[in-house]
């Protein structure tokens, strides 16, 4: 878990809902059955599984797929209780009532939703992954708790909603971004979107991919892009290949309708470089950077920090 501090700020970061995750008790036994120990035990190496299957090394069964999903919900109850202590601690020391939290994820994983890869995070753009729970506490909200649908909301907008939350003036180059505060739509029941379209980037981890290239089908090496209206998904790559969902009828992304529906790919794709455009940007933009040496020791030392990397 990583901490930091600073102007009245902490940020705590899970890392446990991983490939490697182990679930503890009284959680695991909960969640996971006796069936599902003894596919996890004959399993081994989940790590190393994954990268095997997206090589066609090996075949993830569904009763693998059945035990990781029970494992990942034994390992989330562990989180959310971890996250119940944070705000009964915050009640306890009476901080709670000049608190603002925000309870999210950086992602979700695959856990049988596709083909390939079967589970894991890594390596595709579908919906399991970009639709991620946000939850917002503020004292200044006196209503009681409620779900609020607001379409196409991204993780560029929880900034300037803390700002705006705390009282703190946006810069005016935070001002000129993307990102759009959620403030009035937890305080009124307004219905504009804060946009028409929802941009999503997945860039493949090319240095720890050539570290496990044995292991990773190159089809696996790309960039993927993905935008979405409020019925079409399309997500595009650099190798030229192109997915299209309709999700209204399939939100599970399961059937792909690009080579049925060419003229709404480029529509869609078109968009994309609009929306980017409109902010100085360009596809090309979405690639890892050249660093310094000094600079990637800083790099690193951040992921370190965040038990991304030991």
């Amino acid at each position: 878990m990583g901490l930091f501090l600073g102007f009245h700020m902490l940020y705590f970061n899970y890392y446990d809902l991983h490939s490697k995750y182990e679930a503890l008790e009284p959680f695991r036994s909960r969640y996971v059955s006796a069936e599902d120990e003894k596919v996890l035990a004959e399993l081994g190496d989940r790590f190393s599984l994954h990268f095997k299957e997206m090589n066609r090394e090996a075949v993830v069964t569904k009763e693998q797929i059945q035990a990781m999903r029970n494992l990942y919900k034994a390992k989330m109850a562990g989180i959310d209780e971890n996250v119940g202590k944070v705000i009964s601690s915050l009640k306890e020391n009476k901080m709670l009532e000049n608190t603002v939290l925000f309870i999210t994820s950086d992602h979700g994983d695959t856990l049988g939703d596709h083909a390939y890869p079967s589970f894991h995070h890594q390596f595709s753009i579908y919906n399991a992954l970009t639709r991620i729970p946000l939850i917002i506490y503020s004292p200044l909200l006196k209503t009681h708790a409620r779900r609020v649908a607001v379409p196409f909301i991204q993780n560029i907008d929880i900034f300037p909603t803390i700002l705006d939350l705390c009282a703190i003036n946006k810069s005016a180059h935070l001002q000129a971004s993307a990102a759009v505060s959620l403030a009035e739509y937890l305080f009124t029941d307004s219905v504009k979107k804060p946009r028409d379209y929802a941009l999503s980037m997945y860039e493949a981890p090319k240095k720890f991919v050539n570290w496990n290239k044995k292991y990773v089908n190159p089809a696996y090496i790309r960039k993927l892009l993905a935008i979405q209206d409020e019925r079409y998904k399309l997500i595009f790559s650099d190798d030229d290949k192109c997915e299209l969902y309709d999700l209204i009828v399939d939100p599970r992304e399961q059937v792909s309708l690009a080579a049925a529906f060419p003229e709404i790919c480029l529509r869609l794709k078109n968009k994309f470089q609009e929306v980017i455009g409109n902010f100085g940007g360009t596809t090309d933009d979405y690639a890892p950077g050249n660093f310094s040496p000094a600079e990637e020791e800083r790099i690193k030392e951040r992921l370190k920090s965040l038990g991304y990397i030991e």
